[in-house]
């Protein structure tokens, strides 16, 4: 399985747009329902302008095709928008 921790550090103040964002163009719901995907899931901390992602994908191969996927482009447009910086950490983990 490959796990992957994102961590946004959003333009001050535009977490919450831009989390509701994903949510009402339904980015994390497709995320969630693509083939190989074990988690999905948003975390907001009480740190201000942050937004974790926590993903976990049944292989390389699921993680690659999610990557291609319309919804993945459609985050990559918000994050445009409304990021600073997107830090990605991802391993390899044993089920």
């Amino acid at each position: 399985m490959i796990k992957v921790e994102v961590k946004y550090i959003l333009k001050p103040s535009q977490r919450e747009n831009f989390y509701n964002e994903i949510v009402s163009q339904g980015i994390d719901r497709a995320a969630k329902n693509e083939n190989g995907n074990v988690r999905y899931d948003f975390e907001i901390p009480e740190e201000a302008d942050i937004l974790y992602l926590h993903e976990l994908w049944r292989d390389e191969e699921s993680l690659s095709a999610h990557a291609q996927m319309p919804h993945y482009k459609a985050l990559a447009l918000l994050k445009a928008e409304y990021v600073e910086q997107t830090l990605i950490e991802k391993e390899e983990i044993s089920k």
